[in-house]
């Protein structure tokens, strides 16, 4: 517990210290687009790294094992963040918001899908059942795919944004 105290008071302190840092550096958004991209990149890749903990006992991912949701939490609020700044800095913005954001969510989602389809029916020796392979897995944990369940709330939220500003 203390180790995971440690590491949020960890990330805590670097946001901190990115955002003073680039409110020094002037310009009209504290977290551009520019100074965000180390944020964006270091935020999946922990996540990974957080599943990783998850399954592996390795003592130096445990903080890891808890802060998934912080994570999580921090990723979405960056998306969010991202196209809010968008929408505000891009005329039409939205005539191309589901052509460029929808489509960066669901090709690889897609190609995901059907990559782990192919790898399921071959562990599995080419037996699939609909009901019990896909209707059972959506009644008890939401996604076909494992930890996909991301991608229907982000779409979600993209939804309401979209129709929060179009309308």
């Amino acid at each position: 517990m203390i180790a995971f105290i440690v590491f949020m008071s960890v990330v805590f302190f670097i946001l901190v210290l990115l955002f003073v840092c680039s409110l020094c550096m002037g310009g009209d958004y504290a977290f551009s687009k520019e100074k965000m991209q180390i944020i964006r990149a270091v935020i999946p890749t922990v996540i990974v790294l957080h599943h990783c903990a998850l399954y592996f006992d390795v003592e130096a991912l445990f903080p890891l094992k808890r802060a998934g949701n912080y994570l999580i939490s921090v990723f979405f609020f960056i998306s969010g963040y991202g196209v809010e700044s968008a929408i505000n800095n891009k005329a039409n913005y939205l005539t191309s918001f589901w052509k460029k954001r929808g489509l960066s969510i669901m090709i690889p989602y897609i190609i995901s899908l059907v990559l782990y389809f192919v790898v399921y029916i071959l562990i599995h020796d080419g037996q699939f059942n609909f009901k019990n392979d896909i209707v059972d897995n959506f009644k008890n944990s939401g996604t076909f795919l494992p930890y996909s369940w991301f991608i229907y709330v982000i779409i979600i939220c993209y939804f309401v944004f979209y129709v929060c500003h179009r309308y």
